[in-house]
């Protein structure tokens, strides 16, 4: 039977023939095969046993199986598929149905190496992009962090975001939820907003947000202030899988505003409170601001940014008598 199967295939393949399942293992591992034809009664190891053998190897258990048996009957041939088997022929059977089921198995087997070796390559180039992407946000200069499920776990951080958020590593986040790494933010609208992004879909954009943090070793309350996006994560389907967080620490620049502002409005208040009359203009003499004797003064409330304020009086003689009408315009200088 050996004989006349090899006699069958030998015009069209490459066939190397064995007298027994520990040979045809032995063979498998040296060769690796296209396609195995087997016996179920073979000696020392029979065809369901080299089966068993054959699918524990790692590099053998993709190489298609055709079982030849003079078993015949469902039982016989469940029992060869479920050891294994791709394809189970009973003998006595015709060459051409031999050949038919080779030719079948070795395309079918050709299209899944192909199909694993594209999905090989799409696997690595995947991973290419996630080492690229992960590399890119590590070094990118400002916090990032993605979080996954409704639960806003996360996944990633990078170092400017242990850093913004006074953390030690990432280990303080990774596989914690939001809640779980900032308890402190319980009451302040973000577990809210983050809720809001993963149901609607919609991103959320903050400017000078200000957020208590529990930051530094002892993790004292600290209010800072950020420019941050959450950007929603959709899978393949279009659904919302996850968040991305992209932060920027800001505290310096509003708390110098605010400083700026403060003097600005000290400022105001000392002109307000001097006896006589003083305004500001821009560069083109429209006025800024004017103090309540400069009203008085002039005897007119003038209009801020537009007007380009000018006071006309007389001036008179000791004597009282008319001496000329000055006009003088306002300009800071």
């Amino acid at each position: 039977m050996r004989e006349y199967v090899r006699r069958l295939l030998a015009p069209r393949y490459e066939v190397v023939a064995v007298s027994d399942g520990q040979e045809a293992l032995a063979m498998a591992r040296e060769q690796h095969p296209d396609l195995i034809l087997t016996d179920v009664m073979m000696p020392r190891l029979d065809g369901l046993g080299f089966l068993r053998e054959l699918r524990a190897d790692e590099d053998l258990k993709d190489i298609p199986v055709v079982l030849l048996s003079a078993r015949a009957g469902e039982e016989s041939r469940i029992e060869g598929l479920t050891s294994g088997a791709d394809d189970y022929l009973v003998k006595p059977f015709s060459a051409r149905e031999l050949l038919a089921r080779v030719s079948s198995h070795l395309a079918l087997a050709k299209v899944r190496h192909e199909s694993a070796e594209l999905e090989r390559k799409l696997r690595a180039q995947a991973e290419l992009e996630r080492n690229r992407l992960h590399e890119l946000f590590m070094q990118v200069p400002a916090a990032i962090a993605l979080l996954s499920s409704p639960e806003h776990r996360f996944t990633f951080v990078n170092r400017d975001y242990v850093k913004l958020t006074g953390r030690q590593g990432a280990e303080d986040f990774v596989d914690r939820t939001v809640p779980e790494a900032f308890p402190e933010l319980e009451g302040q609208g973000i577990f809210e907003l983050l809720d809001g992004v993963f149901k609607t879909g919609v991103p959320y954009v903050a400017t000078a947000r200000r957020v208590t943090l529990n930051r530094g070793p002892l993790r004292r309350p600290e209010d800072v202030y950020f420019d941050f996006v959450y950007q929603p994560m959709r899978d393949a389907d279009g659904q919302v899988e996850g968040i991305l967080v992209h932060a920027i620490d800001v505290t310096k620049q509003v708390l110098a505003r605010q400083e700026i502002e403060k003097r600005e409005r000290q400022f105001r208040e000392m002109i307000d409170a001097l006896p006589a009359a003083i305004y500001t203009t821009d560069a083109e003499g429209r006025l800024t601001h004017f103090n309540p004797a400069a009203v008085e003064f002039s005897g007119r409330t003038p209009e801020l940014g537009t007007d380009q304020w000018c006071v006309s009086w007389k001036l008179y003689y000791p004597d009282v008598g008319p001496c000329r009408t000055t006009s003088v315009r306002w300009q800071s200088h």
